[in-house]
């Protein structure tokens, strides 16, 4: 993710000669310039993306070691009460 980031600095960096004066035309400025917050606006809605799915990915994790780990010691109890 990254360099997927740095990609995509790297890309829109190009944007902002285009939103100066040397621009030859006025509509030519404000395509640049929305090009620009659509790529920035993507880059963020992707980096949200990824963080909400690697959190929800770490959750489901924890729930599972807690639940295997609990499983573990009901059935290390049961053994024990077997065993005398």
């Amino acid at each position: 993710m990254e360099k997927a980031n740095d990609a995509l600095v790297l890309f829109t960096g190009n944007f902002v000669f285009g939103m100066t004066d040397f621009s030859l035309t006025i509509e030519n400025k404000a395509l640049f310039g929305w090009l620009f917050n659509g790529f920035v606006g993507l880059m963020i809605a992707a980096n949200l993306c990824v963080m909400l799915v690697l959190g929800f990915l770490g959750i489901v994790k924890s729930l599972k070691r807690s639940l295997i780990i609990r499983h573990n010691k009901k059935i290390m109890a049961l053994k024990g009460k077997a065993d005398h």
